[in-house]
């Protein structure tokens, strides 16, 4: 199920098991007419360069991973991570800035 794109930019890396999920179906409707409703775009994943997604993390679109960020192991990420930012959590929360 897709709802929006993925772009990964060079030098961005993921650790094991990492989700990015873009699906996403209308709360408006119900039963079989939720299931079948699946919007084609809006939900865009960018992970910009040199990101670093460590293990297990989730990333729900739409969302931006800034360049050289880092989330965290575990994290779920809502919304948009800025540049040289460390993400933990879950939600994910700003924990560090990296002076790079």
């Amino acid at each position: 199920m897709s709802s929006g794109s993925i772009r990964v930019e060079r030098d961005a890396f993921f650790g094991h098991g990492v989700s990015l999920l873009t699906g996403t179906h209308d709360l408006t409707l119900t039963g079989a007419a939720r299931k079948d409703a699946i919007p084609p775009d809006g939900r865009d994943i960018l992970v910009e360069e040199g990101a670093w997604i460590a293990s297990n993390a989730t990333l729900i679109g739409p969302c931006r991973i800034g360049a050289h960020a880092v989330v965290a192991a575990g994290a779920v990420v809502t919304g948009d991570v800025p540049a040289r930012t460390v993400v933990a959590g879950v939600p994910a929360r700003p924990v560090r800035t990296l002076d790079l």
